[in-house]
């Protein structure tokens, strides 16, 4: 027996449309992203990676340095080879964009660092992820990795022999925890080689810490944010003009700071370039010596007294202005 079963006709558009409804304009949005970094641009979901600078796009300092054991170029980032004095620095590929290099010392060893404030991290006793790009000129290398507690000085995770560079950027990923009983004082990622071919560059890029066990697309912050991020840590004032100071008879000046943002603490200033006082009638050229900060502001992070003293000696009191100098403000960890 054959049963026949007839349903009203509808209109397959107006079913799709109601489809739609409940997703809304943002939930469109969300499903037409491509990637998740471009999901996570959608919904504003903020800032995913712990790492600073880390596609090396800021260099205050230079874009070349010779410094070892130390800051030099790109910020946030400290080259550790053990007392190899040659050029490393920022340069850039159709690839990737920029990235930073730095050559193996003879016996193939060379890393760079980057400590990270608790500052930054969300919470421990979670699992996180490091990704990063990277390679070598000529031959391979075993890759090093490394998570070191600097205040514990305690290993929370490292590999002498993770995985292989080799001549081709390769994207590497390590998962690792930060256990509850971890001090988060300040901690620090290390990438490098101690095995690689005599005088090789080595080349890194995109270096990203999130949490969770998946590595993501890198999050690709905008000029400006990036840089309000490394200014926590590092500023400089080049060729520039301060007015309105106060000129004292011992021979010291004194200029208010304003730090571009709040610093992570009162910086420490070199003065790399002497500059001209003027008490707005006429000019000293003088020699500075022993600047440094005085009275802090530690409530706002980002407020001092910018103090150096001068050969411009005077019986006198005066309120000057110093143009044409460079300093360095330094509070990294």
């Amino acid at each position: 027996m054959t049963v026949r079963v007839n349903k009203p006709a509808f209109n397959i558009r107006d079913k799709l449309s109601e489809l739609e409804r409940p997703i809304g304009v943002k939930g469109s949005e969300l499903m037409k992203s491509k990637t998740i970094q471009e999901a996570r641009d959608s919904i504003n979901a903020g800032r995913k990676n712990l790492v600073i600078n880390g596609d090396m796009r800021i260099a205050q300092r230079g874009t070349t340095s010779t410094a070892d054991n130390n800051y030099g170029c790109v910020d946030r980032w400290f080259k550790y080879s053990n007392g190899d004095t040659s050029t490393w620095g920022q340069a850039t590929d159709a690839v990737h964009g920029t990235y930073v290099y730095w050559v193996a010392k003879s016996n193939g060893y060379g890393n760079l660092r980057q400590r990270i404030e608790p500052f930054f991290v969300p919470t421990n006793g979670i699992n996180y992820v490091a990704s990063f790009w990277m390679k070598i000129s000529s031959g391979i290398a075993p890759l090093r990795y490394e998570f070191w507690n600097n205040t514990d000085q305690t290993n929370i995770a490292s590999d002498m022999q993770h995985d292989l560079l080799t001549t081709d950027w390769k994207k590497y990923t390590i998962n690792f925890r930060l256990d509850s009983n971890d001090s988060m004082d300040n901690w620090h990622i290390m990438l490098g080689s101690n095995d690689a071919p005599a005088g090789a560059t080595f080349y890194l890029t995109k270096v990203q810490i999130e949490e969770g066990d998946t590595a993501t697309e890198f999050e690709h912050r905008s000029y400006g944010e990036e840089l309000a991020l490394c200014q926590r840590y590092f500023f400089k004032l080049s060729n520039s003009r301060l007015i309105m100071g106060y000129k004292r008879h011992d021979s010291q000046a004194s200029f208010e700071l304003n730090c571009p943002v709040p610093m992570r603490a009162a910086p420490t200033a070199t003065l790399t370039a002497d500059g001209t006082f003027t008490n707005f009638q006429s000019n000293f050229n003088t020699t500075q010596s022993s600047p440094h900060i005085y009275e802090w502001n530690a409530a706002s992070g980002n407020r001092a007294l910018f103090r150096v003293n001068s050969n411009w000696g005077s019986t006198h009191t005066y309120v000057p202005s110093w143009e044409g100098f460079t300093a360095e403000f330094s509070a990294e960890l």
